[in-house]
Formats: structure tokens, C-alpha cells, sequence
């Protein structure tokens, strides 16, 4: 067949009626059928939260929300808007991919980007504070809160070793600004003072305010009420005891429902008039230093620095599940009495039962265990509740100065301000907490009790090295048999 016979029309109908032909075409459909069904898929996944799509590999899950972030996004019912500010080209990618995770949890929360070279004074109708590149502005209505980029990525140096930390803390600002804008009321936190007490910690302060709780100093000395805007007040280690005027105060005020955060410590001073108000509740502290036996339950081969059993508790129970301790250094037994009360206590905090106390024990020639000290189980933390539920008393009371220390703390990764939160918002009666952990970009801390220690050392330095040695000389006499 010629080229001029091959476009003849009886030839060109007899190409498309062959088999081969036919077979050509349904492999092309097919092709085009599977190539349009990739590109939907393709399209439609692209299109899906990112909570959806993205799998979540670190040990941190830096990039998943907690649960604490998850319903508190789930429940926002009015539009929250979180403007990203951020030059083009120069964006976080921690920032971006937990922006895109609130926005999947909830329509109501819009993410826009706002470039501060293309729109310079974009920020000044929401802060008065100097913004930085990858910062944010949560807004609900006339309410907003500004998120600058140190807070977001807090950076620490210990001095003592002189190594630097920077941990990832966006999840806990975010999920506390929205929050906050969209809250209508807070709680307020009163700190009573004149007692000598330890002023709250910077690091329980941010902790507070990421909890959106307003503090204020107050001393009941010249008042005739605690303030009737006081949802709870805290008493923070004092070292000298209350007035019979402020005990009367603090009474009246608990008895019409109010609630308090009482953490004290061992020092050695005796404090009756406390000790009488608390005496209404059916508790009161000994004025004896615990100290553990049990190798398992102090830290460091101090053991005063005790790591307590935790009794199954509204407040404990979230630290009891995700295995934290919780750390009490130089902490007193507190007492349950026979008083004719009805409040109802439970223990949250208590040792082992081969611990004992220890009398004056700033004098004692030893901290170990003498025919004179007591020995048995002993209660260091406390919940009480009281009257009708219409105005119903809450009290936490917890007998270790070091419950609010930052170094404190940080040994048992958080746990400490865990505890606290935790009794905050039971006492608050708030529904859904923000006690969410800065994420490390090293790695948390790692809380080994002193029995622990002892133990792996023996392992490693002793008996391994044993093993290795008793094997060889096994494998050389046979080699000698042989």
C-alpha cells in the first residue's frame, strides 16, 4: 500500500475496526480513567486538614495538639481570627503546621497572613509592643492577645553547666490566647502576704497567666473581708503564723464557699493560729521533717527529697496516667484529727510506710533513722471539701515549700506544676485546664530515684563487667580442653 492509498477512507475505516486498534483504545481510556482518578485523590487530599493528612513521627509530637487543645478548639463558637505575622518566604514550619491543625479542628477559627513589609502598621491596632517576624495576634471581637516569637520558642541557660535549652512552647500560648479571647470571665488568684511567703516563681507566674488567671498581692492585716471578687487565695510558704484577725477573715470567707491553695513546709517554727483555722477542716501539720527509707521514693541520696505516692484524685489522676512524679522537698506530715467537722478530706500526696519524721530537725545530728523517730505512712498533701454545692469549699493544702520552685520542678519534667494546675482548676471548677508541656527540641528530663541508681550502677560497673570476665576465662579453658 502506497502513502496516497493509506488516507483512502476505506482503508482509514478499516484501521479503526482492527483489533489491535481496539485494544489500543481501551488501554488509553483506561489510562485516562486512572490518571483522573489520582488527580481527584491527589486534589481531594490536598484539600484535607493537615490533621488529617500528616502523621506525627517525634517523640515530643511537636506537630499534634494535646487533648487540652483539641477541645478547647472544638469549642469555640464564635469566629476567632489568628493573624500570622510573617514575611513571605520566611516562615516557621512548627508555627505554619500547628496554625493549619487549630484551623482543622474548628471553621470557626480563620488563620490569616499578614506580611509586616507589606502591611507595617497592620500590629499597632491590636499591641503596643514591638513585633518580631513569626508572631501572632489572636482576636475574637474587641478582645486580642499578642504572641511574640521569644515566647513562642523559650530559650533557657543553665549557668551551672552552661548549656543552652530552647524548647517549643506555641501549642501552650495559642490554645491560652484562644482562650482568653474568648472567655468571659477569669478567675482571680489573691496572694496573701505579710507572713513572710515566697513570692510565686516566674516560672508559676507565666503558668498562671497562660492559664489566664489574674494574681494580685493583698495583706488581710488592714482589711475587714477578703475581697469579694476572690475566686481562690493561696498561702505560699509562710514562715511566720497568721494573726487571729486574719484566721477569723480567711474563715468566713472559705465558709461561704470559698476556696484556698495552702502550701507550706518544714521550718521548724510553729504556727498555731494556722493550724486552728485548719483545725475547722479536721487537719493540722506536724511540726517534724519526713524523711523516706525507701530508696525508691527520694531523689539525688537526699531523703528528704521525696518523690510521694499519689492517690487516685481528680487533681492527681492526669499525672498518675502520664507517669509523672511529683517532687517535695523538706516537707511535713500533715495530721488527720477526730474534730467534729463536716468536711470531707482525701489524701493526693502520701510516702511509703517505712517513712519517719524527725524532730527539730535543723539541729539533729543525723538525718538517719534514730529508736526516737516515728516510722510509718504519712500524709503530705491533702483535698477538702465543704458545704452545699451551691457554695461549696475547696481547699488544697500540700506541706512543701518546694511544690512552686522552678529548679524544683524541672527535675521531675513539669510534674510539680502539673499538681498545682491541676488543684487551680478543680478548685475553679473550670471544665477544660491548659496545663500543656513546652515541647524540648533536646529532649525532657530524665527523673531517676536513688534505689534506681544504685541499682543500674551495680549492673554496669559490677556485675556485666563479672559476667565478661567469667565468660572469657570459660572460653579460654575450653579452647586449653580442646
Amino acid at each position: 500500500m502506497n502513502f496516497k492509498d493509506y488516507f483512502k477512507k476505506e482503508n482509514i475505516q478499516k484501521q479503526f475496526t482492527q483489533k489491535s486498534f481496539r485494544i489500543g483504545g481501551y488501554s488509553a481510556l483506561v489510562s485516562i480513567v486512572v490518571i483522573a482518578i489520582a488527580v481527584f485523590i491527589v486534589m481531594t487530599v490536598d484539600s484535607l486538614p493537615t490533621k488529617n493528612t500528616k502523621l506525627d513521627m517525634t517523640n515530643t509530637s511537636i506537630y499534634s495538639l494535646s487533648e487540652e487543645s483539641i477541645n478547647i478548639a472544638k469549642a469555640v463558637d464564635e469566629e476567632v481570627i489568628i493573624y500570622y505575622i510573617v514575611q513571605s518566604g520566611t516562615e516557621d514550619a512548627y508555627i505554619s503546621n500547628m496554625l493549619d491543625k487549630y484551623a482543622g479542628y474548628n471553621s470557626n477559627i480563620k488563620i490569616e497572613i499578614k506580611d509586616p513589609v507589606v502591611n507595617p502598621n497592620f500590629a499597632s491596632n491590636y499591641t503596643s509592643e514591638s513585633i518580631t517576624n513569626n508572631s501572632l495576634i489572636v482576636t475574637c471581637g474587641s478582645k486580642s492577645r499578642y504572641i511574640s516569637f521569644s515566647d513562642i520558642y523559650q530559650t533557657e541557660v543553665d549557668y551551672t553547666t552552661y548549656t543552652q535549652t530552647t524548647e517549643y512552647d506555641g501549642e501552650n500560648q495559642i490554645t491560652s490566647a484562644i482562650n482568653f479571647v474568648t472567655s468571659d470571665e477569669l478567675p482571680k488568684m489573691y496572694q496573701l502576704t505579710g507572713h513572710g511567703e515566697s513570692p510565686l516563681s516566674s516560672g508559676t507566674t507565666s503558668t498562671l497567666e497562660n492559664q489566664n488567671i489574674e494574681t494580685e498581692d493583698i495583706s488581710l492585716l488592714t482589711m475587714e473581708s477578703v475581697p469579694e471578687d476572690a475566686d481562690i487565695i493561696i498561702l505560699n510558704n509562710p514562715t511566720s503564723d497568721i494573726s487571729e484577725h486574719e484566721k477569723d477573715l480567711i474563715l468566713d470567707y472559705l465558709k461561704n464557699g470559698g476556696k484556698m491553695f495552702l502550701l507550706t513546709g518544714y521550718n521548724g517554727t510553729e504556727m498555731p493560729m494556722l493550724n486552728e483555722l485548719m483545725r475547722n477542716y479536721g487537719v493540722t501539720a506536724d511540726n517534724k521533717l519526713v524523711v523516706e527509707s525507701d530508696t525508691s521514693k527520694f531523689v539525688g541520696g537526699y531523703n528528704y527529697y521525696l518523690l510521694p505516692d499519689m492517690e487516685s484524685n481528680t487533681i492527681t489522676d492526669p499525672l498518675i496516667n502520664e507517669r509523672y512524679y511529683v517532687l517535695l522537698p523538706l516537707a511535713h506530715a500533715i495530721i488527720h484529727e477526730d474534730t467534729e467537722t463536716s468536711a470531707t478530706v482525701e489524701n493526693i500526696l502520701t510516702t511509703s510506710s517505712s517513712a519517719y519524721t524527725k524532730a527539730d530537725a535543723y539541729n539533729a545530728e543525723t538525718l538517719e533513722k534514730t529508736e526516737n523517730d516515728e516510722e510509718g505512712q504519712y500524709t503530705l498533701g491533702v483535698s477538702i471539701t465543704d458545704g452545699s454545692e451551691d457554695a461549696q469549699t475547696k481547699i488544697v493544702w500540700v506541706s512543701s515549700y518546694g511544690l512552686l520552685n522552678d529548679n524544683v520542678n524541672q527535675l521531675v519534667s513539669g510534674g510539680n506544676q502539673d499538681l498545682f494546675l491541676n488543684a487551680i482548676n478543680w478548685m475553679c471548677e473550670r471544665e477544660e485546664s491548659i496545663a500543656i508541656h513546652a515541647k524540648s527540641l533536646q529532649g525532657e528530663s530524665l527523673t531517676v530515684t536513688s534505689g534506681a541508681i544504685t541499682l543500674w550502677s551495680t549492673v554496669f560497673v559490677f556485675i556485666i563487667p563479672v559476667l565478661i570476665v567469667a565468660l572469657g576465662i570459660y572460653i579460654k579453658v575450653r579452647r586449653k580442653k580442646n
